[in-house]
Order: structure tokens, then sequence, then C-alpha cells
């Protein structure tokens, strides 16, 4: 989908050619010359850059100087999505419990025997 860029101001000496190259400026595409600039400027996503979320304005004015300003679109209207609310579900845990078992206790005894 295209989108529409208003440029309000531009700094340098008229005409100034303007192009949309992407990120990474290896495609840039020729948009317009103006002349005698009237604010704001409007200009239209070339059907290059559609889909592209990021790319750059780049603007050359009639002595050579070149500006270029970044652009990223604005995020499309949030999606409404889904997030599953975990359930806990109930687990029985294993208790243990311990058999108290008697050991037997040797009790020494003493018998007294006479010499």
């Amino acid at each position: 989908m295209s989108c529409n860029i208003q440029i309000n101001s531009i700094s340098g000496t008229s005409p100034f050619d303007i192009y949309m190259c992407d990120i990474g400026l290896v495609q840039c595409i020729f948009i317009e010359t103006v002349t005698s600039p009237t604010y704001p400027i409007t200009l239209t996503t070339p059907t290059t850059l559609i889909g592209v979320t990021s790319f750059i304005i780049k603007i050359i004015d009639a002595s050579g100087c070149i500006i270029f300003y970044p652009y990223t679109q604005p995020s499309p209207t949030p999606t409404i999505s889904f997030t599953p609310t975990n359930t806990p579900t109930n687990s029985v845990t294993p208790t243990f419990t311990p058999t108290v078992t008697q050991t037997p206790t040797v009790t020494p005894s003493f018998t007294p025997f006479a010499i």
C-alpha cells in the first residue's frame, strides 16, 4: 500500500531533485524536480517501495548538496490478538508418611556374685 509523505520545508538552493531510496541507498527512484516549492510538498511512495516500512528521502539542490531524510511509516492500527490464559490443573502430589519401627535396645544387667 502506498503512502503519502509531506515535506514542510527544504533548505538549500532550488530547484530540488527529490528521490526515494531504500534504507541501504541501493535503489533510488526519482520522484520529481521542484523549482519553486509550495509547501507542503506531498510525495507518494513509488510502486517499487510499496510495503517497505523504512526508506530515505534524498534531495539534491541546485548547488549539488545532498540532503537525506530517513522516514519510517507509522505502524498500522493494532490488531487484536488472542492470548490464552493458562488454567492450572490440580495434580495429586504423593506424600510420604514414615513408619516408626522400634529398634531393640540391649540393657545390660548386673548380677552380683559372691566369692
